[in-house]
């Protein structure tokens, strides 16, 4: 399914950015990241899928959602929890992480960021907007491309049924 591709993708590209720029050090972070460029290493995108995933990711929708100040942790985090949620687990790839793995990295995030709201209030208030943004964004992400993926699909249908 194209749309498990687009994701694992978009998480594993959120994750090494976040690593490479020094913003996650997390091992289950790390852990997750592997486990997608494992799946990618046989899982690839197919030269259409690839076209297809390319010229959405151009659509000025799109781009309007993705164009704004988040945290890549969280929105990586959050994409994952959603789609954890969104897909069955029989009908995505199998990472060999649990589903509980995969959305505690939120979880443990949300912990971190409550300490922080104790011991540094004015950090917190200014890190809470940027998360609630990534957050928000996310599930704009998830919902935009899932529909989109679905209307090609149809689409593809109807031109097969009219041949």
């Amino acid at each position: 399914m194209i749309f498990n591709k687009l994701i694992l993708f978009t998480v594993e590209s959120y994750f090494s950015k976040a690593m490479e720029e020094g913003l996650t050090s997390e091992r289950e972070h790390r852990a997750i990241v592997g486990a997608i460029r494992g799946f990618m290493t046989f899982g690839r995108f197919s030269k259409e899928e690839a076209e297809l995933v390319i010229a959405i990711g151009k659509e000025p929708a799109l781009k309007a959602i993705t164009d704004t100040n988040i945290s890549f942790v969280v929105f990586a985090l959050e994409i994952l929890k959603l789609w954890v949620e969104l897909v069955d687990k029989k009908d995505r790839p199998h990472l060999n992480i649990s589903d509980k793995r995969l959305k505690t990295g939120r979880s443990k995030f949300v912990v971190s960021m409550l300490k922080l709201k104790t011991s540094d209030p004015e950090k917190y208030t200014e890190l809470r907007e940027i998360i609630n943004d990534s957050v928000i964004t996310a599930k704009k992400f998830i919902m935009y491309t899932h529909r989109r993926l679905l209307d090609e699909e149809h689409n593809n249908t109807q031109k097969q049924m009219s041949s």
